[in-house]
């Protein structure tokens, strides 16, 4: 999967729902099911998704599609069959036929929506006023319906009372207008054909070669890596909005490419730190040239999304987290897992790494040595890059910077595959 890094100005929606959510006595989840869920949201990845997810005990079957745009004429269509009791997952492209069949083994969440839901619920700070306001009944599933409005803007949850799956969510915006971020079209408790989990002819054979340890949302979409997950939690109204990756998905053959668990010994040495197997990272300038980034350049951008991410997701907004903090590991909101990164950034020779905060949040990766670009992150939106030496800022005291001589400003950047950052189990 692919992650794009975009510069974003959302408001900030501080919601998770609801004492009575957490309260209520749910029944256990359905092992054998089928849902269809829809997608709305204004970040890219998302925007359009039509998710298909069938079930029956360890056999998962998710379908993803996306109709053609106009940057993406063919569209979007992949299947993901996973066996949940071996561990092991295919994946293959259902319009590029040339691309081969990826497999390889997992760990960590595999994107159940009945997990997702409870981990929506509960993983932002409650807004006292929080309230229930009804029952209605939305594509034929019972729900209850939570609500919160604030100064800012707010959110609106449709929870299905039997078993707390989120069935919609909804932004409210400081004018009342609702968007629809997620939704559950169709859901059936009957028993998948079992031709649903049969392998196409290229998987039959295909060597189990990559490993996945990833946490995921509905559909299967990496939110370890990127991010998205960036890594975190799959956007939804109920996490601050302003914090989360714009993200857009590539072929899924990428997958199969990843290298070992992240919390493996790196088969590199501690002088040279490599990007993991397999993961590709890219840039573009705001008018939309690509970055021809060194491999060099490619791990200290790498190292700058996920230090960034743990900055806005886990720390402190007043008082960032240092770099030790970050290696050692940052604990979690609510039933989020603590995160670290799996590569210590002190032990890059080619880049030296400072998180301050002279205004807002300052992240840098500035050469140690000629012929390489520098990076600098400025709060949540301003990101920029000098291939000539180390980016700078005029005036880092200000909270609307000018880039310095020779410094440009970063519309997109995205990485495939995996990334310096996990969760703590």
């Amino acid at each position: 999967m692919t992650f794009t890094i975009r510069r974003l100005r959302l408001v900030v929606f501080g919601l998770a729902f609801v004492p009575n959510l957490l309260q209520a006595q749910y029944a256990s989840p359905p092992q054998t099911y089928s849902m269809t869920l829809s997608n709305s949201m204004t970040l890219p990845v998302f925007s359009g998704m039509t998710i298909t997810i069938y079930r029956d005990g360890s056999k998962v079957l998710m379908d993803k599609s996306r109709p053609p745009t106009a940057k993406n004429p063919k569209g979007y269509h992949s299947r993901t069959l996973r066996d949940l009791q071996a561990h092991k997952y295919w994946i293959w492209d259902l319009l590029e036929t040339s691309s081969p069949c990826g497999a390889g083994t997992f760990s960590g969440d595999w994107g159940d929506p009945f997990d997702r839901s409870s981990m929506l619920s509960m993983t932002a700070n409650l807004p006292k006023d929080a309230k229930e306001s009804g029952m209605e009944t939305v594509n034929g599933i019972a729900t209850k319906v939570f609500e919160f409005i604030g100064p800012h803007g707010g959110g609106k949850l449709w929870v299905d009372t039997k078993y707390g799956l989120i069935i919609k969510s909804d932004t409210i915006a400081k004018n009342g207008q609702h968007q629809t971020m997620r939704e559950v079209k169709e859901f059936s408790l009957a028993k998948p054909p079992a031709s649903v989990f049969a392998l196409p002819p290229a998987c039959a054979g295909a060597p189990i070669t990559g490993h996945s340890d990833s946490t995921l949302g509905p559909g299967g979409q990496v939110t370890s890596h990127a991010e998205a997950q960036i890594g975190g939690l799959i956007p939804s109204p109920f996490t601050p909005l302003n914090r989360l990756p714009e993200m857009s998905e590539q072929t899924p053959a990428s997958e199969s490419q990843k290298g070992p668990p992240q919390n493996a010994p790196s088969q590199q040495s501690v002088s040279q730190i490599g990007l993991p197997s397999g993961t590709q990272v890219s840039a573009k300038y705001e008018d939309g040239t690509e970055v021809k980034l060194k491999p060099e350049e490619q791990v200290a951008l790498l190292f700058l999304m996920d230090i960034a991410y743990m900055e806005e997701t886990y720390c402190r907004s007043d008082k960032p987290c240092s770099l030790g903090e970050l290696i050692k590991g940052v604990k979690g909101r609510g039933i989020m897992p603590p995160m670290r990164l799996s590569r210590d950034p002190n032990q890059d020779p080619n880049y030296r790494y400072t998180v301050t905060q002279p205004a807002e949040i300052l992240i840098e990766a500035i050469p140690r040595r000629p012929g390489l670009g520098g990076f600098l992150f400025f709060g949540r939106t301003n990101r920029y890059y000098n291939p000539n030496g180390a980016a700078s800022i005029a005036n880092p005291k200000r909270l609307t910077p000018t880039p310095g001589e020779g410094t440009k400003s970063l519309s997109s950047f995205s990485y495939s595959g995996e990334s310096f950052k996990t969760f703590e189990r």
